[in-house]
């Protein structure tokens, strides 16, 4: 009976486990081989514009998630585009900025519990951050005081920004 109790609950947490999507690691290393594939093709995006107003309603037409893609072209970051990455099977808008010659992906997942940090992975730095509903993966070669800068850049206009988040 105590051997029966044990396989419960060891096929439980298992089952909970995956039920709650990948973990961490897989996570950014999924996001990581998106960046890397898109710079490997011959563009990053599969809509390119520095217009948010194109983007966004581009990704709310296919898959119905449109995150805020504030203007950063002023602070040094301007827009490239968007392209639609698929993670764990799901479909995630990704948005593309510029970072003097380098590019910097942002793939807006559903905001969740899990712990945030950024990591490196395979000479690519990996930054994340939470708001309007999103966790927001930024992941790029630049250097990893650059990519914080975008990120506070992010962060600071899309606190200031009366653009409510499509869905």
């Amino acid at each position: 009976m105590a051997a029966a109790l044990a396989i419960g609950i060891g096929l439980g947490a298992a089952a909970t486990d995956w039920a709650l999507g990948p973990r961490e690691p897989e996570l950014v290393d999924a996001l990581v081989d998106g960046h890397r594939r898109a710079m490997l093709a011959g563009t990053p995006v599969d809509i390119a514009s520095n217009d948010r107003h194109n983007v966004r309603p581009w990704f709310d037409a296919r898959i119905a998630i449109s995150p805020p893609a504030p203007d950063l072209a002023a602070r040094g970051f301007p827009l490239v585009g968007g392209r639609v990455e698929v993670i764990d099977g799901q479909p995630a808008p990704t948005l593309v900025y510029r970072i003097r010659e380098h590019f910097v992906s942002v793939t807006a997942l559903p905001a969740s519990s899990a712990s945030i940090r950024g990591a490196p992975a395979d000479g690519f730095h990996v930054l994340a951050w939470q708001g309007s509903g999103f966790t927001f993966w930024a992941v790029s070669d630049a250097d990893p005081p650059t990519l914080e800068q975008f990120a506070a850049a992010f962060k600071a206009a899309e606190a200031s920004s009366a653009e409510p988040p499509a869905r």
